[in-house]
Protein backbone atom coordinates (compact mmCIF):
# COMPACT_ATOMS: atom_id res chain seq x y z
CA UNK A 1 0.00 0.00 0.00
CA UNK A 2 1.45 3.51 -1.04
CA UNK A 3 2.01 6.13 1.48
CA UNK A 4 -0.37 8.20 -0.73
CA UNK A 5 -3.40 5.89 -0.51
CA UNK A 6 -2.75 5.66 3.02
CA UNK A 7 -2.88 8.83 3.70
CA UNK A 8 -6.34 9.07 1.56
CA UNK A 9 -8.10 6.25 3.58
CA UNK A 10 -6.96 7.55 6.79
CA UNK A 11 -9.07 11.24 5.26
CA UNK A 12 -12.23 9.46 4.49
CA UNK A 13 -13.51 9.50 7.64
CA UNK A 14 -13.27 13.17 7.28
CA UNK A 15 -15.23 13.40 4.14
CA UNK A 16 -18.66 12.12 5.39
CA UNK A 17 -18.15 14.78 8.56
CA UNK A 18 -17.67 17.46 5.54
CA UNK A 19 -20.18 16.49 3.47
CA UNK A 20 -22.88 16.63 6.57
CA UNK A 21 -22.34 20.67 6.36
CA UNK A 22 -20.48 21.41 2.99
CA UNK A 23 -22.74 23.38 0.19
CA UNK A 24 -24.31 20.84 -1.96
CA UNK A 25 -23.65 22.41 -5.50
CA UNK A 26 -20.40 23.91 -4.40
CA UNK A 27 -18.64 21.59 -1.91
CA UNK A 28 -17.29 23.86 0.37
CA UNK A 29 -17.83 25.19 3.80
CA UNK A 30 -18.80 28.79 4.86
CA UNK A 31 -17.64 29.76 8.19
CA UNK A 32 -20.73 29.21 9.96
CA UNK A 33 -20.93 26.08 8.37
CA UNK A 34 -17.62 25.25 9.98
CA UNK A 35 -18.61 25.79 13.38
CA UNK A 36 -21.56 23.79 12.77
CA UNK A 37 -19.54 20.85 11.63
CA UNK A 38 -16.85 21.11 14.30
CA UNK A 39 -19.47 21.44 17.14
CA UNK A 40 -21.38 18.67 16.08
CA UNK A 41 -18.55 16.56 16.35
CA UNK A 42 -17.84 17.25 19.92
CA UNK A 43 -16.04 20.28 20.30
CA UNK A 44 -17.08 23.77 21.24
CA UNK A 45 -16.00 26.46 19.27
CA UNK A 46 -16.98 30.03 19.42
CA UNK A 47 -17.77 31.93 16.26
CA UNK A 48 -14.75 34.22 16.71
CA UNK A 49 -12.20 30.68 17.01
CA UNK A 50 -13.89 29.43 13.89
CA UNK A 51 -13.44 32.29 12.00
CA UNK A 52 -9.71 32.52 13.22
CA UNK A 53 -8.99 29.05 12.00
CA UNK A 54 -11.12 29.88 8.73
CA UNK A 55 -8.55 32.60 8.18
CA UNK A 56 -5.30 30.07 8.99
CA UNK A 57 -6.54 27.32 6.32
CA UNK A 58 -7.93 29.40 3.80
CA UNK A 59 -4.94 29.55 1.50
CA UNK A 60 -6.50 31.22 -1.67
CA UNK A 61 -8.39 33.67 0.85
CA UNK A 62 -12.05 33.13 -0.96
CA UNK A 63 -13.49 32.78 2.30
CA UNK A 64 -14.91 29.33 1.46
CA UNK A 65 -13.43 26.46 2.76
CA UNK A 66 -12.82 23.50 0.56
CA UNK A 67 -12.24 19.28 1.44
CA UNK A 68 -8.58 19.90 1.25
CA UNK A 69 -8.01 23.28 3.26
CA UNK A 70 -10.73 20.93 5.76
CA UNK A 71 -8.11 18.50 5.89
CA UNK A 72 -5.74 21.05 6.93
CA UNK A 73 -7.59 22.39 9.51
CA UNK A 74 -8.27 19.15 11.12
CA UNK A 75 -4.72 17.76 10.78
CA UNK A 76 -3.77 21.78 12.20
CA UNK A 77 -6.47 20.52 15.31
CA UNK A 78 -5.00 16.84 15.60
CA UNK A 79 -1.16 18.82 16.45
CA UNK A 80 -2.87 21.61 18.61
CA UNK A 81 -4.51 18.80 20.71
CA UNK A 82 -1.26 17.03 20.86
CA UNK A 83 0.53 20.63 22.29
CA UNK A 84 -2.72 20.90 24.69
CA UNK A 85 -2.33 17.48 26.24
CA UNK A 86 1.52 18.10 27.07
CA UNK A 87 0.56 21.02 29.01
CA UNK A 88 -2.00 19.86 30.20
CA UNK A 89 -0.38 18.63 34.04
CA UNK A 90 -3.17 18.13 35.85
CA UNK A 91 -4.81 15.48 33.04
CA UNK A 92 -7.76 17.11 33.18
CA UNK A 93 -8.69 18.60 30.08
CA UNK A 94 -7.71 22.10 30.72
CA UNK A 95 -4.42 24.01 31.17
CA UNK A 96 -3.78 25.81 34.68
CA UNK A 97 -2.56 29.85 34.75
CA UNK A 98 0.63 29.09 35.66
CA UNK A 99 1.65 26.33 33.13
CA UNK A 100 0.35 28.39 30.80
CA UNK A 101 2.28 31.03 31.99
CA UNK A 102 5.29 29.20 31.92
CA UNK A 103 4.83 27.36 28.50
CA UNK A 104 4.63 31.10 27.12
CA UNK A 105 7.80 31.81 28.80
CA UNK A 106 9.38 28.60 27.51
CA UNK A 107 8.40 29.99 23.70
CA UNK A 108 10.33 33.75 24.43
CA UNK A 109 7.28 35.87 25.45
CA UNK A 110 7.72 37.65 28.09
CA UNK A 111 4.85 39.53 29.29
CA UNK A 112 4.22 40.79 32.65
CA UNK A 113 1.72 39.87 35.08
CA UNK A 114 -0.58 42.39 33.89
CA UNK A 115 -0.12 41.10 30.43
CA UNK A 116 -0.48 37.47 31.09
CA UNK A 117 -3.40 38.38 33.37
CA UNK A 118 -5.45 40.88 30.51
CA UNK A 119 -4.26 37.44 28.04
CA UNK A 120 -5.47 34.51 29.96
CA UNK A 121 -8.83 36.82 30.85
CA UNK A 122 -9.58 37.44 27.90
CA UNK A 123 -8.55 34.18 26.16
CA UNK A 124 -10.52 32.24 29.45
CA UNK A 125 -14.34 32.45 27.45
CA UNK A 126 -15.98 30.62 30.16
CA UNK A 127 -14.38 32.29 33.35
CA UNK A 128 -13.61 29.08 35.01
CA UNK A 129 -10.03 30.19 35.79
CA UNK A 130 -8.66 27.14 33.68
CA UNK A 131 -8.12 26.70 29.77
CA UNK A 132 -9.74 24.47 27.44
CA UNK A 133 -8.69 23.11 24.40
CA UNK A 134 -10.96 25.24 22.61
CA UNK A 135 -10.08 28.50 24.37
CA UNK A 136 -6.05 27.21 23.58
CA UNK A 137 -6.49 27.06 19.93
CA UNK A 138 -8.25 30.19 19.49
CA UNK A 139 -5.81 32.09 21.64
CA UNK A 140 -2.56 30.37 19.84
CA UNK A 141 -4.35 31.17 16.60
CA UNK A 142 -4.98 34.92 17.78
CA UNK A 143 -1.23 35.04 19.46
CA UNK A 144 -0.24 33.73 15.55
CA UNK A 145 -2.14 36.05 13.67
CA UNK A 146 -0.48 39.30 15.48
CA UNK A 147 3.17 38.10 15.83
CA UNK A 148 2.51 37.97 11.94
CA UNK A 149 1.40 41.72 12.01
CA UNK A 150 3.65 42.76 14.33
CA UNK A 151 6.48 40.90 12.38
CA UNK A 152 5.68 42.77 9.18
CA UNK A 153 5.11 46.37 10.51
CA UNK A 154 9.25 45.51 11.80
CA UNK A 155 9.82 44.62 8.36
CA UNK A 156 8.04 47.44 6.62
CA UNK A 157 10.30 49.50 9.40
CA UNK A 158 13.74 48.10 8.35
CA UNK A 159 12.95 48.75 4.78
CA UNK A 160 12.40 52.33 5.42
CA UNK A 161 15.05 52.86 7.27
CA UNK A 162 17.18 51.15 4.70
CA UNK A 163 15.98 52.88 1.59
CA UNK A 164 16.42 56.32 3.49
CA UNK A 165 19.50 55.32 4.53
CA UNK A 166 20.60 54.61 0.63
CA UNK A 167 19.15 57.74 -1.05
CA UNK A 168 21.80 59.68 2.31
CA UNK A 169 18.44 60.62 3.54
CA UNK A 170 18.87 59.45 7.16
CA UNK A 171 16.26 57.46 8.90
CA UNK A 172 13.65 57.69 11.83
CA UNK A 173 15.41 54.57 13.83
CA UNK A 174 17.07 54.68 16.32
CA UNK A 175 21.32 55.15 15.98
CA UNK A 176 21.72 51.68 17.16
CA UNK A 177 18.34 50.23 14.86
CA UNK A 178 20.27 52.22 11.90
CA UNK A 179 23.72 50.69 13.23
CA UNK A 180 21.79 47.05 12.87
CA UNK A 181 20.40 47.35 9.82
CA UNK A 182 23.77 49.10 8.64
CA UNK A 183 24.93 45.38 8.67
CA UNK A 184 22.31 43.62 6.72
CA UNK A 185 23.32 43.51 2.62
CA UNK A 186 19.73 42.47 1.17
CA UNK A 187 16.93 44.16 2.91
CA UNK A 188 14.26 41.98 1.91
CA UNK A 189 16.11 38.61 4.02
CA UNK A 190 15.62 40.28 7.64
CA UNK A 191 17.38 37.82 10.32
CA UNK A 192 15.53 37.64 13.07
CA UNK A 193 17.96 39.24 15.09
CA UNK A 194 17.94 41.96 12.89
CA UNK A 195 14.33 42.75 13.85
CA UNK A 196 14.81 41.98 17.29
CA UNK A 197 16.71 45.06 17.69
CA UNK A 198 13.95 47.31 16.19
CA UNK A 199 10.46 48.23 18.08
CA UNK A 200 7.33 50.25 16.94
CA UNK A 201 7.07 53.51 17.62
CA UNK A 202 3.81 55.86 17.68
CA UNK A 203 4.00 56.04 13.93
CA UNK A 204 4.10 52.08 12.95
CA UNK A 205 1.98 51.62 15.82
CA UNK A 206 -0.51 54.13 13.86
CA UNK A 207 -0.07 52.40 10.48
CA UNK A 208 -0.88 49.59 12.34
CA UNK A 209 -3.98 50.23 13.96
CA UNK A 210 -5.76 51.74 11.08
CA UNK A 211 -4.86 48.24 9.05
CA UNK A 212 -6.94 46.95 11.21
CA UNK A 213 -9.82 48.81 10.92
CA UNK A 214 -9.32 50.53 14.18
CA UNK A 215 -10.95 54.23 13.63
CA UNK A 216 -8.09 56.25 15.58
CA UNK A 217 -5.61 59.33 14.54
CA UNK A 218 -2.01 59.74 15.80
CA UNK A 219 -2.71 61.44 18.68
CA UNK A 220 -5.16 58.87 20.10
CA UNK A 221 -2.11 56.11 19.29
CA UNK A 222 -0.10 58.09 21.21
CA UNK A 223 -2.12 58.14 24.04
CA UNK A 224 -2.78 54.57 24.30
CA UNK A 225 1.19 54.01 23.73
CA UNK A 226 1.93 56.22 26.12
CA UNK A 227 -0.58 53.71 28.18
CA UNK A 228 0.83 50.19 27.57
CA UNK A 229 4.54 51.56 27.18
CA UNK A 230 5.16 49.59 30.37
CA UNK A 231 9.22 50.13 30.06
CA UNK A 232 8.93 53.65 29.04
CA UNK A 233 10.46 53.61 25.75
CA UNK A 234 7.79 55.45 24.12
CA UNK A 235 7.97 52.08 21.59
CA UNK A 236 5.48 49.04 21.34
CA UNK A 237 7.28 45.81 22.05
CA UNK A 238 5.22 42.69 20.54
CA UNK A 239 4.31 42.02 24.44
CA UNK A 240 2.75 45.29 25.01
CA UNK A 241 1.29 45.19 21.44
CA UNK A 242 -0.99 41.81 22.88
CA UNK A 243 -1.77 44.04 25.98
CA UNK A 244 -3.03 46.52 23.82
CA UNK A 245 -4.99 44.04 21.12
CA UNK A 246 -6.25 42.38 24.46
CA UNK A 247 -7.45 45.02 26.20
CA UNK A 248 -9.12 46.72 23.61
CA UNK A 249 -10.59 43.66 22.05
CA UNK A 250 -11.87 45.44 18.98
CA UNK A 251 -14.10 48.03 20.28
CA UNK A 252 -11.21 50.85 19.31
CA UNK A 253 -9.86 53.41 21.13
CA UNK A 254 -11.45 56.04 23.28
Amino acid sequence: MSQTTSLIQDEDPYKEIFNEFAQKDNDYLTVEELQMTLNSNGYDFTLKACNNMFIHVDEDTNKRLDYEEFIKLMKFLIRMHGTFMHLDKSQLQVIKRTDLRDALKNLGYQFSNEQFSILFNVSDINNDNRINFEEFVSMSLQLKALREIYRNALKKKARKIKQLQSTGGGGSGSSSESDELNNTQNQNTLSNNELKNLQLDANDFDDILKSLGIDTDINKTKNALKHFDTNHDEKMSFEEFVHFIFTVNDSGLN
